[in-house]
């Protein structure tokens, strides 16, 4: 067919963003001996389910695996130096409540660009070792009671966790909700938020195989107050509660002030994707826009063949073409509810709309709040 009209193959991102349940802020498992965190559990790691390749540390996923920091960590397919992504992460704004004693009316921020720092290790259910080690909190939430594990009162009894419903009841309080998971949490301790992740991936049915998903979890973990707490599963209740004192302590004494007993409120509080997406060369790239999908996207001008890429031809064959494709990220589900077109932020590094240089930038972009000086866009 003519070139003009060959179909691109694509690989994708899948997002949905959850906020757990805890005050001041807004917000189970196999039998056996109680299972703890590997105090020295390697800080990267990589998901291989399907035929994304796509590398871990804490705050960042589809980053090198190897902590480099001089080449990316998202290729497909697997196997092939088909890089797509350099790295991806959560990103978050907002405005400090009424209720931050002084810190009230602050305007904070913190990107994937170093502000996570690691509480848990990264465990991938397909890695025998960390399948064996796997901890209490990363097993799947239980939203019912029906199934055994969801019932043994050591691993948290009637305790339901919201995000649990989004799992099946079969799959509540395994290690695994999908052929290969991969869980880590981690924290901000400058905004007091904790961030559990669980990414997700399938071979079947036909398609998933290019797709990752991700689930991200998000406790404001400003409190001392244990009954703050109470809802949220014991597991995870058990790393968050230490968290809280230690946030309330370092920034106490760095900052020589008293932050309220009981926490404080985010309000407004804006959540992002920040993608530094980097197809075949990062300085011929275009992001654009799908709105009927609330898709964001990223291709080479060209949709080049660079020579160091390879082309599986059971991928590449009629009515696709071997050439770079499109990488792209879409928001399955978000705290604002259907409807919302939400689209992730893509790296430009320099340029008419730079990346937010400031807190308050960086507000602004998340809530679309924008001013002239901001960009040419």
């Amino acid at each position: 067919m003519p070139a003009a009209l060959r179909v691109v193959e694509s690989a994708f991102l899948a997002v949905l963003l959850t906020v757990g349940a805890v005050t001041a802020g807004a917000a189970e498992p196999e039998r056996g001996a109680k299972r703890g965190f590997r105090l020295f559990a390697g800080p990267l790691g990589a998901m291989t389910i399907n035929r994304v390749y796509c590398g871990y540390s804490f705050g960042n996923y589809c980053v090198d695996s190897l902590g480099s920091g001089g080449i990316g960590g998202g290729f497909w397919p697997k196997g092939t130096a088909n890089q797509y992504v350099y790295s991806t992460g959560l990103t978050v704004a907002a405005i400090i409540g009424a209720d931050g004693g002084p810190w009230a009316g602050d305007t904070v921020s913190g990107s994937q660009w170093g502000t996570w720092d690691g509480v848990s290790g990264i465990f991938n259910s397909v890695d025998p070792e960390d399948a064996g080690q796997w901890p209490d909190a990363a097993l799947v939430p239980c939203n019912q009671l029906l199934t055994a594990p969801c019932q043994d009162p050591v691993l948290g009894g009637a305790v339901q966790d919201a995000v649990g419903e989004l799992y099946s009841p079969l799959l509540q309080g395994g290690i695994s909700a999908s052929q290969g998971d991969v869980w880590l949490v981690g924290w901000n301790d400058g905004l007091g938020l904790l961030i559990e992740s669980r990414s997700l991936g399938w071979n079947y049915p036909s398609g998933n195989e290019d797709i990752i998903y991700v689930v991200h979890t998000v406790y404001n973990i400003t409190s001392l107050e244990p009954a703050d707490y109470a809802g949220i599963r014991p597991a995870l209740r058990e790393l968050i509660e230490p968290l809280a004192v230690k946030f309330h302590a370092r920034n106490n004494a760095d900052y020589d002030i008293t932050l309220p007993q009981s926490g404080y409120t985010f309000d407004p509080v804006y959540f992002g994707v920040f993608a530094d997406n980097d197809v075949a060369y990062a300085w011929d790239n275009y992001s654009s826009v799908n709105l009927p999908f609330a898709l964001g996207d990223t291709y080479n001008t060209l949709f080049d063949r660079a020579p160091t890429w390879t082309f599986d031809p059971a991928i590449h064959a009629p009515p696709f073409f071997a050439g770079s494709g499109f990488v792209g990220i879409k928001y399955l589900r978000s705290p604002t509810g259907a409807g919302e077109i939400q689209l992730f932020t893509n790296t430009e590094n320099q340029g008419d709309f730079a990346d937010p240089s400031s807190e308050e930038m960086m507000y602004r972009y998340l809530s679309g709040d924008l001013l002239p000086s901001d960009g040419q866009c």
